[in-house]
């Protein structure tokens, strides 16, 4: 259980304690005042208080506010409140899940802070970038955040902000399991927590100096570190602190084989949770204490703990998802709603500015047939009307240009819920994964648990496989998710061809024997690339299992690979029922079923072909589809690539 600082960087970074969480008696009367102050600019100053304080409280309520707010200070483009503000609203963002639009909101703090030459305050900004990037699980790009805002902090010499941030780059590290790297920065952040405020900072240090050493299973050291801090915890009274420590020694007394005290460090920490109604964490313990009862081969007790946890957790889970869809579909019907009202109105006001036109025309015209012999005075009148005329269809001009503006605003908030859509499908995506591993968690409780009948050991795995193929549509999902919002690193490295294509037929071989078919290869064995290896693994990946999907059995599937000059082609063909023209071009769409279907009864969700697309994109290559009714497919992928060889 890993100690970070993510929530205080908002929070104690940015902000004197006392300015933090707002009791609801200080909100009501923000509140209250918002409605009796006449003063914009001190409103301003309400509002940016308000967001802060109820953004982890109701951050629901908090964007709302964030939205009223961000309207007024388009009247004071100039105001100095202005970045605060900025920040609030990102912060707000935050909380509610809204990860990219916090991004955005952070990054113009940032700017607005540095053309106030307020550096401070834009490192600061800086961190929070990189405490949501974390949040997100893009660890390098926290890493980048974070070391740009210590920098700052140490030309400034606040030493307490670089004690923090030492320790939240320290966390980037173990989340990428690069252990040496994080205990390295905890040391930082331990060094300098010493001289620094010890009692509010010293806590994290240890702590997280305890889980490093617990992955490395040295627990004896470990055990030290934890108790040090649970010093700080208890004389602070820390209650996250004292839940984290007391969980991380119950965790470290199991690997120690001291059942008796790792129950007492789990208990004490439950209580703490229930004490204080700290769900989520008392879901965690749970879960310790189910790892515990299997430990001692009490599997009764095990799985009763391990029912808990997920009662618990879906509990949460259930709330948060209802309360995250319900926004979002009051959002898109209201954004819905005003999109259509505009289109209304234009094609309204279009057909009026016609209708006045030609009115104008025909006027003209019986105007001029009638006092034909009046020249003089027809080409006044001629004048005039023409002037009223070009100053009528100014004036709709102007109004046109304006309903324009209106959609194109209109259609950057439709593209801003569309963020928000990307996000929603991604935290529902991720979340999902804990209740699928729950199964399979179950069913091997289960068979642990007794002697079970044949039937019932086959219905338990069939109930593997269903949870292993909704757990593959749940990584297509993010994977596909992560694509589309360019969130992949490129990873560049040497190496050869023939051994990823090797590595492929070895993970599919099983596969392809249970229908008798042959995976036959052609690439010569001197092809080194430079390029990204898990990127073209991916894409032989996916079609080597369509291969033998879609392939009857007894038949044969090959790989090949070739090179041209700059080229690498990579080829996957197989002996299926092919595809016809016209479905060949729907064959690289999401969620597209075509006509032909797994031959074996597998699964598929119809994803893996445009991850395969978004792939080869990325890798800037180019596919081709051969392919004929009962003959067989062939997908060739072509892309440059830059050999590391002589070939």
């Amino acid at each position: 259980m890993k100690r970070i600082f993510q929530l205080a960087a908002f929070l104690i970074l940015l902000y004197p304690i006392n300015n933090g969480l707002l009791g609801q008696e200080a909100i009501d009367s923000l509140e209250s005042a918002l409605l009796t102050v006449e003063d914009d600019q001190h409103k301003l100053e309400l509002y940016e208080e308000l967001i802060r304080g109820l953004a982890q409280q109701n951050p629901v309520k908090a964007v709302q506010f964030a939205e009223d707010a961000l309207e007024l200070a388009q009247e004071f483009p100039d105001s100095v409140l202005l970045p605060d503000l900025h920040n609030a609203v990102g912060i707000a963002h935050y909380y509610k899940g809204n990860l990219l639009i916090s991004i955005e909101y952070f990054l113009k703090a940032r700017v607005g802070y540095e053309i106030q030459g307020r550096d401070d305050k834009a490192a600061n900004a800086l961190n929070n970038i990189g405490v949501t990037y974390e949040e997100i699980e893009n660890y390098e790009k926290s890493k980048e955040f974070y070391f740009e805002s210590l920098k700052v902090h140490k030309r400034l010499n606040n030493l307490e902000v670089q004690t923090a941030l030492y320790n939240n780059i320290g966390s980037a590290f173990e989340a990428l399991d690069q252990l040496d790297s994080a205990e390295y920065y905890y040391n930082k952040s331990l060094e300098l927590a010493r001289d620094n405020n010890p009692d509010k900072n010293m806590a994290n240090a240890l702590g997280n100096l305890g889980n490093v050493y617990y992955k490395r299973e040295k627990y004896t050291k470990a055990l030290d570190f934890q108790r040090r801090a649970l010093r700080y915890d208890l004389k602070n009274n820390n209650t996250i602190g004292l839940v984290e420590t007391y969980s991380s020694m119950g965790l470290i007394y199991l690997g120690l084989n001291n059942y008796n005290r790792a129950y007492e460090s789990f208990n004490e920490a439950l209580s703490i949770c229930k004490e204080h109604d700290l769900k989520s964490r008392e879901a965690e313990l749970y879960e310790n204490f189910s790892d515990y009862y299997e430990q001692l081969s009490d599997f009764q007790n095990a799985y009763i703990f391990y029912l808990k946890h997920t009662q618990l957790k879906d509990s949460i889970f259930t709330l948060e998802m209802r309360k995250q869809i319900e926004d979002l579909q009051l959002s898109y019907q209201a954004n819905k709603r005003e999109q259509q009202i505009a289109l209304l109105n234009e094609r309204n006001n279009l057909k009026d500015t016609q209708l006045q036109l030609q009115t104008t025309k025909t006027r003209l015209l019986l105007v001029f047939t009638i006092f034909t012999v009046f020249v003089l005075g027809l080409l006044i009148l001629n004048v005039r009307v023409k002037g009223k005329a070009n100053a009528l269809l100014q004036k709709q001009n102007e109004k046109i240009q304006q309903q324009n503006q209106e959609l194109e605003d209109r259609s950057v908030k439709l593209e801003e819920l569309s963020h928000e859509k990307d996000n929603f499908i991604n935290v529902v995506a991720h979340d999902l994964k804990s209740p699928l591993n729950n199964i399979t968690g179950l069913a091997n409780l289960i068979r642990i648990n007794g002697k079970l009948s044949e039937e019932q050991l086959h219905y338990l795995n069939l109930l593997d496989q269903v949870s292993i193929e909704s757990k593959n549509l749940v990584s297509n999902l993010l994977d596909l998710n992560k694509l589309e919002l360019g969130l992949f690193e490129q990873q560049i490295e040497d190496f050869e061809v023939k051994d990823t294509i090797d590595k492929i037929i070895h993970n599919y071989e099983k596969a392809a024997s249970e229908k008798n078919i042959v995976l036959k290869k052609s690439c010569p064995g001197n092809i080194s690339i430079r390029n990204n290896r898990e990127f073209i693994q991916r894409i032989l990946d996916n079609l080597v299992s369509n291969a033998i999907k879609f392939s009857p059995n007894n038949k044969e599937v090959f790989i090949s690979c070739d090179y041209n000059y700059q080229f690498l082609v990579l080829s996957v063909k197989d002996e299926g029922p092919g595809i016809s023209k016209k479905e060949q071009q729907d064959l690289f769409k999401k969620f597209i079923k075509l006509s032909p279907r797994p031959t074996g009864g597998e699964s598929s969700t119809g994803l893996g072909l445009a991850i395969v697309k978004l792939l080869v994109d990325k890798l800037e290559g180019e596919i081709e589809v051969l392919s004929k009714e009962k003959k067989g497919t062939e997908i060739r992928i072509k892309f440059p690539a830059s050999f590391s060889s002589d070939l």
